[in-house]
């Protein structure tokens, strides 16, 4: 019981006619994705040291896209394969209580690898790749008398090699090196237990993250790639106001937060034709937010839960035409509800656990003018999952999207 060891593995795949950006249907461009991934985590306890904890977790992607698009419906005529193949490892070391204090190791290494193919001239580009590694390391400090915790971290991520190869005419591909670089981010977080029933937080943070390859790379017909994105950066505090009670066959919580964010460089969508959309970087960009959620728990087995999300997605660009309009793909608002029910016995096979959910999306613009208007969407999900084996082997069915409608 001191160490667990879990593998997962998602194969997905799919084919269909290629839609354009929410303008028209394409009837005879298509679109074919195989995606592959396989998830391994290790969990261990008192490792080395009593009262230590270790976490790992190592996965390997593979995504697969054919665009065939030979009457250039789309655009251009195009016939193009890729594939992206990536492993990314982490791990999470938490040393032993020392008085107040626990000292935390983290660290992260990925490699992830482009192969583009164009089929109609018969020129494959090498493979574009990227390094990356990480190491981080935190201070939680927890007082029992008065409940507090002050938990401050700081980390690095280091690119260090970056290549990419672009499609360059009459020559084929040409070649892209990027200098390594580094990443700074840190956080400042507080929590105080206030009494029994109430619990406030707080915190700063400072991130950061690089383009990732599907930015960089696009990931079908009609959403492309830049190559030549900046990182994204941001700064932002957050605050949050939790309660929680137990009454004689309910538990009930509540939790209030809210947060604001200043983001330069930030990596969103912009349309360059009527079928086409490419990332690429926003000067600059505010992001202000409350979010209220509410939940009750009915004899430990009926799950109830409401949340409600506003957002204000303002864009602070110095261009006229930008600043003060709402930032492309963001809603302003946002409801969730949610009905779960735990531990049912099914026949002899085990415990069946079904839920149920159903979300709805205020209507957002797809354009930095705030010209084109998407309609408010609402969509149900549902899902059950069964535990057998004293629970070592769990079984999940679920169903997305179900009755998604336009608003």
């Amino acid at each position: 019981r001191r160490v667990q060891l879990e593998a997962r593995y998602l194969g997905a795949w799919r084919e269909q006619g290629l839609p354009g950006v929410a303008l028209y249907e394409a009837e005879h461009a298509s679109l074919k994705q195989d995606h592959h991934d396989l998830v391994l985590s290790l969990r261990g306890r008192d490792l080395g040291l009593p009262g230590a904890e270790l976490r790992g977790h190592v996965q390997a992607a593979r995504r697969q896209t054919v665009v065939d698009d030979r009457r250039g419906e789309l655009g251009l005529p195009m016939h193009t394969e890729q594939t992206v193949d990536g492993l990314a490892t982490s791990w999470r070391w938490l040393g032993p209580a020392w008085g107040p204090a626990r000292l935390e190791l983290t660290g992260n290494a990925d490699q992830g690898q482009v192969e583009q193919a164009d089929l109609r001239s018969g020129k494959d580009a090498p493979p574009s790749q990227r390094t990356s590694l990480g190491a981080g390391l935190g201070l939680p400090l927890r007082w029992a008398q008065p409940e507090i915790s002050l938990l401050p971290s700081l980390s690095v991520q280091r690119l260090q090699s970056e290549r990419a190869w672009l499609p360059v005419e009459a020559v084929g591909w040409g070649k892209l090196d990027v200098p390594p670089r580094n990443l700074v981010t840190g956080r400042l977080a507080a929590s105080w237990q206030a009494n029994e029933w109430l619990r406030l937080h707080g915190g700063w943070t400072r991130s950061a993250r690089p383009p990732t390859l599907a930015e960089l790379f696009g990931n079908d017909g009609a959403v492309l790639g830049n190559h030549v994105l900046l990182d994204e950066s941001a700064q932002g505090v957050d605050v949050a106001a939790s309660v929680q009670a137990d009454l004689a066959t309910v538990a009930l919580r509540a939790r209030l937060a809210g947060f604001a964010m200043e983001i330069e460089d930030l990596i969103g969508l912009r349309r360059v034709s009527a079928h086409q959309a490419r990332y690429d970087n926003l000067a600059a960009a505010t992001l202000l937010g409350a979010e209220l959620e509410t939940g009750a728990v009915f004899d430990r087995r009926l799950d109830l839960s409401a949340r409600a999300t506003a957002l204000l997605p303002r864009d602070d660009s110095p261009a006229a035409e930008y600043a003060g309009k709402d930032l492309p793909m963001r809603s302003r608002w946002r409801v969730d509800l949610r009905a779960g029910l735990k531990g049912r016995p099914w026949r002899t096979l085990g415990l069946l656990d079904g839920w149920l959910a159903w979300r709805w999306q205020a209507p957002h613009y797809t354009d930095r003018v705030n010209r084109i208007q998407v309609p408010g969407r609402s969509s149900l999900d549902a899902g059950a999952a069964l535990a057998a084996v004293g629970d070592r082997l769990r079984l999940t069915l679920r169903m997305d999207n179900l009755l998604d409608q336009a608003n």
